[in-house]
């Protein structure tokens, strides 16, 4: 899906810069461009980045709806 339709940056490509060794939103910004602009998919960006780690942990975050 696509997290930052300013600069067409997909989940897909945010969790790649992950595996290749990010594990910060910052350190993601550093490769993608994601939130270069208007700044609305930050909090979705910020989402990927933690159900990521929480795959890489075994973790399950649980979500109150």
């Amino acid at each position: 899906m696509y997290v930052c339709i300013c600069h067409g940056i997909t989940d897909r490509q945010i969790r790649e810069t992950l595996q290749r060794g990010a594990t910060t939103l910052c350190e993601v910004q550093l490769q993608v461009p994601v939130g270069g602009c208007c700044g609305r998919c930050l909090p979705t960006a910020q989402e990927v980045i933690e159900e990521h780690q929480a795959q890489q942990t075994g973790c399950c975050k649980s979500r109150a709806a």
